[in-house]
């Protein structure tokens, strides 16, 4: 009896994970990793040699199967992709994701609402559950591709899902790196987020890489209320600085646009100081904002003391 190809050859597929989370299962188990993660191979349930949950393959399963590392990965693929397909879900303007149908099986290319070509599709599979692994599929992302007509940028949300869009949509990657460390500290489990980096595929070279988005330029905080205090509170776009009452005010008679933050993460811009009263919680000032403000006070204080200079000559 063959036990690899009689039992479980069929019962293994691929899954997708932060490698930092895993490191101390790394030892163990057989698995591969691609930039800040790591594909990992799990078998389908109970083994009755073992006595216990199958769960990830380890290099003991192997030696006692008989088999390869790259015979069982081959294999796990293949079974992955035939009972888990994976399916690309349009996200519609309201951020609900329509699951009728998949444009990965559709004909022609994927839909536009406007000329930006700003449209984005979660890569998940028919489950929506471990789904992000297809990031890693080189068929599938050349399929994605195609249809785009692009290169894609690729947001890892979670383990489950991928969300992708096209290079050409323009998007601000600063913007969405910080939007998807937003999402992550307040929507998933700590087990479910896969990274904080943003991805691209390059279609003709099928090379997926990280995209180097600069970190955040290190700036003086407005006001003594620190960020830390602000993802407590319940508000965690880094985007965002924190302000009190008293610091909103003053950047309010400075005509810049201040912030109502709220404790389920959402915000509101002030219209009037009255607001500000009215409002028992945290405020804001947009990051690029408050460094364009300390820029123009910084060029506006060179300035008078070039005026002083050419004044004393």
């Amino acid at each position: 009896m063959n036990l690899y190809e009689e039992d479980i050859r069929e019962r293994l597929f691929a899954e997708v994970y932060n490698a930092a989370k895993m490191k101390d299962m790394l030892k163990e188990v057989v698995y591969e990793c691609r930039e800040d993660l790591v594909i990992v191979y799990r078998l389908s349930g109970f083994d009755e040699q073992f006595k216990r949950d199958c769960k990830l393959v380890t290099n003991e399963q192997l030696s006692y199967w008989g088999v390869n590392a790259e015979t069982l990965k081959l294999d796990a693929w293949a079974n992955t992709k035939a009972k888990f397909p994976p399916v690309l879900w349009e996200i519609g303007s309201g951020g609900t994701v329509d699951r009728s149908k998949s444009y990965l099986e559709t004909a022609g290319p994927l839909p536009k609402r406007d000329a930006s070509g700003r449209d984005m599709f979660v890569l998940t599979n028919g489950m929506n559950y471990v789904g992000a692994v297809y990031m890693f599929d080189e068929e599938t992302l050349q399929k994605a591709a195609g249809k785009m007509g692009a290169n894609l940028i690729l947001l890892p949300s979670s383990v489950d899902e991928v969300i992708i869009c096209s290079e050409e949509a323009g998007l601000n990657l600063r913007k969405v790196k910080d939007r998807v460390k937003e999402i992550n500290r307040t929507m998933l489990k700590e087990t479910n987020i896969l990274s904080w980096d943003i991805y691209h595929y390059d279609k003709d070279s099928h090379v997926l890489s990280i995209v180097q988005v600069p970190e955040h330029e290190k700036i003086p905080m407005p006001d003594d209320v620190s960020m830390e205090e602000m993802y407590a509170y319940g508000y965690t776009w880094d985007g965002m600085l924190p302000l009190s009452e008293e610091k909103a005010l003053e950047l309010l008679d400075g005509n810049l646009p201040v912030f109502r933050l709220y404790e389920d993460g959402s915000e509101s811009m002030l219209d009037a100081k009255e607001e500000i009263f009215s409002h028992n919680g945290l405020f804001g000032v947009e990051r690029e904002t408050w460094m364009d403000y300390l820029k123009a006070l910084n060029q506006k204080e060179q300035n008078e003391i070039l005026e002083e200079t050419t004044m004393v000559m």
